[in-house]
């Protein structure tokens, strides 16, 4: 049985939509692609995230945010 992922289509809408409204995305999608484990990722309706892909997700936020948490104490000291 060959899984089909879907998640491309699905992160091309979240891309037109956030880019539109001048919202942030955090690319969680580059992430899962970077992944030699993609199908451990994914689950086997090839869209949903699994338990390493929840992991991978969590982390990806996590990241963003501590990151953008950075940047912004890096403005109010200087």
């Amino acid at each position: 049985l060959k899984r089909v992922y879907h998640h491309e289509s699905y992160n091309n809408i979240f891309e037109t939509v956030t880019r539109s409204y001048g919202i942030d995305l955090i690319d969680i999608r580059s992430r899962f692609l970077m992944d030699d484990n993609l199908e451990d990722l994914i689950g086997i309706d090839g869209m949903h995230p699994g338990v390493a892909g929840h992991d991978l997700i969590y982390r990806s936020i996590t990241d963003y945010l501590l990151d953008r948490a950075i940047k912004q104490n890096q403005h109010r000291v200087a």
